[in-house]
This record gives C-alpha cells, structure tokens and sequence, in this order.
C-alpha cells in the first residue's frame, strides 16, 4: 500500500511521455513476471499442507523452479528487446530492458516469501514483510526520482529492491527449511508438475488476457495516450491488499475442507469473505463514480482529465472485485476449468477489444475488459454451483449484496451536490465529500443491520480506539501550549 504514492510523485516529475515509457516497461515485468511462475509459487497452498513429511523437497522443488523461470527471463528480454522496442514504436525502451530483466529475476526468486510465510501460518511475519518491502521500494524509488529525474535511475532503484527481497527469500530458506540438504523427489514433482501444468497454462492466458487492452493501446496510441489509459486503469491498493489477503487465509483453509468433503464450510466462508469485501469494494466503486473527476485530478493532476471517462468504467471492476471464484477452484485443484475458462476469455477479448476500438476509440478496449471480466464471473459462478452442489440462489449472499449496493449507491447520490460547491478546489472537496459519505453509508449500514454481530463489535473497538488516541493527542497539545 505504500508504493502507492509511487505513481502520484512519478506523474509529477515525468512528462507523459516518459511516464508512459516507464508504465510500458513495467508492463513487460507484469505480463512476464506471472506468466515465469506459472503457477509454481502458488502451488504452495496446495502441496504444503498435504505433505508435512516432504515440506524440504516442496520447497526446494519450487525455488528451482522459479530461479530456472528467472534466468528465462533474462535471455528472452534481452534476446527481444529490439522487438519489444518495435511493437511499443520506442527507441528509449531498448535502452532499459536489460535491468528490467534482472529486475524480473530477482522479483521471480522471491515471490514464495509472503506465500511461504502465509502457509506456515506466520501471518504476522506476512504482513511485516508486506510492509517492510514496500517501504524500502517506495523510498528507494523516490530517492532516485527527486535526486535525478531519471527513468534509468528508478528502474535501478526498483533492480536494488527486487536484490533485497531475493537475500531475504535465501535467509528465511536458510532459517526455517533445509533445502541444501534435501534431493530432489521426483514422484513429488511430477505431482506439483501435474497440479501446475493447467494451472500454470492457466495463468499465461489470463496474464495475456488481463493486460491485452494495455498491448492494444501500447500499438496502437503513443506513450502519451498510453500514459492516459495507464492513470485510467490505477490499481486502488485496498482493492489489492484486501482481495489478496482475503484470498491467502481463506485458500489453505478451504484446501482443508475440500480435503474433508466439508462443502458447506467452503460454502460459508466464501460467502463470508465475498460480503466483506463487497462492504469496501462496493461503496469504494460508488464513491469515485462521483468523484472520479476530483480522484484523478487530486492524485495525478489536471494533466490527466482524459482519464476520466476511461476511469469510471474500471470501477465496475473495483465492484466485481468482491467476488474472487478462483478461490474454490484452486482448492478443489480445477486448472483444467480455469486454464478452458481463460482460454475463452482471451479469444473473447481479442474480438471485443478491437470492436471496441473501432466504435469507441480509446475507451473502447476498457469496454471490452469489463464485458470480458464479469462474462467470465458468471462462468466460475456456474462451476462453483456445481461444485458445491448448491442452488444458484446460494452460491453468494445475493440479498445481502444487493443491500450493501443498495446502502453505497444512496449514500453515493447524497454526495453528488458537493461537486457543484465552486469554493473549494478539487482535493479538498475529494476529502470533505469522503468524510461526509463514509459517515452516512457507516450509519446506514449499522442501522440496517449488514454486519454480523462480530464485525460490528470489531469495528466499534476500532471507533472506540480511535477516539481514544485523538483525545489523547488533543490533550498532550494542550498541555505543551
């Protein structure tokens, strides 16, 4: 969450042209960087808990993996960085593919860190090495930026990053595994093989098919139209932080009830973690949609209008968010589906993308995106149903979502008449208009009663804490004047 001020000072240093440079190379890294896992890391969840007497050799098994899929990386960007250079129409980018592969290698190395820490149970450790990594990236970055202004400086400012998280990944093998002492097992890889194969497959589709509008854009526009779609499709951290770390607890628990035949467990707990993250994710999509103007302005300047009309449509996927059914169908081992699933998405994208391009121009390929995104929803929705051996009727809280929409959307039209207050500048309406509309859609949502008993307890602490440390700050300034 805390590389998420990367952009907002980049925006202001760079002209668009050099910020749509820097977000085309980092869109190799994103599209590499899943499709070199191939599903290898996650595959974690699955083989931990079910081999406690072979952890070492799981262990070793996936860090090979992924330190042979890192080297990859490094001959297949170097060996097309001229291509690379053609498909985007730039020159400048050729020039910075070689430390964005060793970039790529590093990050490869050590993204089983926080997964291994999460099986282990070491959520705490997670979350510190969360935190602590995106602290060093964001300072590092923002050092390079201010004493430089150079794009060449950030990305070998980002290369010192991805080394630090790679000498911690060796340190906690080293610490808590005995990798260097285990062989290879070749019944259990062929195993992990097995289970990663379609998953993995799986993963090469959906990074094309997620990132395809992006390539389009990238061939079709220049890097300032680029930039524009880039701001457009900003990556809100809570809808990140929050989906992943819903999806990494619940996943190893439902590996658990799969394993026990206990479908109605999986069946509440996904319930339970859909309506949760549809209490943030809904009236997070409902508030930008009215203040997606002073949104993008505030963070990214008046440089970037443009991005408005593009940016109001991605919040249906800020909406869709909430439900993550890849969740079930890795605990019951489905690659085969999702690998099926993707494979249509990404024929579907193509066709749709370019319709939408030619009807509406540079907002046409984020049209496409949603479309794609929620028929593929409705997909894994079906599947689930036949998994668990549900009704459609159960297979999410339809009644409680459709009032949490309902709760965000009202609270979103009380807002709408701040936007015409001319005295106050952009940022500040963004706040106070905030302020005002998570307060109503708090009231609205205790008062119709959309929080189990125990989330409400939880959230009444933290109100209780809050005000507590204010009062305690008031005081203490008190006392000092």
């Amino acid at each position: 969450a805390i590389s998420f001020v990367l952009p907002l000072v980049l925006v202001r240093v760079f002209t668009r042209v050099e910020f749509g440079l820097y977000k085309q190379l980092f869109l190799v890294f994103f599209t590499a960087f899943p499709i070199l896992q191939f599903g290898m890391a996650q595959s974690l969840y699955y083989f931990l808990p079910r081999n406690e007497d072979r952890r070492d050799g799981v262990v070793l098994h996936t860090f090979s993996f992924l330190l042979i899929m890192g080297m990859v990386a490094v001959f297949i960007i170097n060996l097309l960085k001229a291509q690379i250079g053609a498909y985007f129409n730039s020159v400048e980018i050729v020039g910075h593919l070689p430390a964005l592969s060793a970039f790529t290698f590093f990050m490869l190395g050590s993204v089983s860190l926080e997964i291994l820490l999460i099986a282990d149970e070491r959520t705490k450790e997670a979350t510190v090495v969360v935190i602590l990594s995106d602290l060093i990236k964001t300072l590092l970055v923002i050092l390079a930026i201010l004493l430089t202004g150079s794009l060449r400086m950030v990305i070998y400012a980002s290369v010192l990053y991805a080394l630090f998280r790679f000498v911690m990944t060796i340190y906690y093998l080293c610490s808590h595994f005995h990798i260097w002492r285990a062989r290879f097992d070749m019944d259990l890889l062929r195993s992990q093989l097995a289970y990663v194969v379609p998953f993995g497959l799986a993963g090469v589709l959906f990074a094309v098919q997620d990132r395809l509008d992006q390539y389009f854009v990238g061939y079709l526009f220049n890097q300032e139209m680029f930039a524009i779609y880039a701001v457009a499709s900003f990556q809100i951290p809570i809808v990140y932080i929050l989906s992943a770390s819903v999806s990494n607890i619940m996943l190893p628990r439902m590996a658990e009830y799969q394993k026990e035949g206990n479908k109605e467990g999986i069946l509440q707990l996904w319930c339970e973690g859909t309506a949760k993250m549809a209490l943030v994710f809904f009236p997070l999509a409902a508030y930008l949609f009215v203040m997606g103007r002073e949104f993008i302005v505030t963070l990214f300047t008046d440089r970037y209008l443009e991005s408005v009309p593009i940016f109001l449509i991605y919040l249906i996927l800020v909406a869709r968010a909430s439900v993550v059914g890849s969740i079930i169908l890795r605990a019951y081992a489905r690659t085969t589906f999702m690998l099926l699933l993707n494979v249509g998405s990404l024929l579907t994208s193509i066709a749709l993308i370019y319709l939408g391009y030619r009807l509406f121009g540079l907002v046409g390929p984020m049209v496409a995106k949603v479309t794609v995104a929620l028929l593929a929803t409705l997909v894994m929705l079906v599947k689930i149903r036949g998994l668990l051996d549900v009704s459609f009727a159960r297979v999410l809280p339809w009644v409680r979502l459709l009032k949490i929409l309902g709760v965000a959307v009202a609270s979103a039209m009380v807002i709408i008449v701040l936007r015409g207050i001319d005295a106050m500048n952009p940022a500040t309406r963004l706040v106070f208009s905030f302020g005002i509309y998570l307060s109503l859609y708090s009231f609205l949502i205790f008062r119709l009663n959309l929080l189990e008993a125990y989330e409400k307890r939880a959230l009444l602490a933290y109100v209780a804490k809050t005000r507590k440390t204010f009062v305690n700050l008031l005081n203490f300034g008190r006392k000092e004047s």
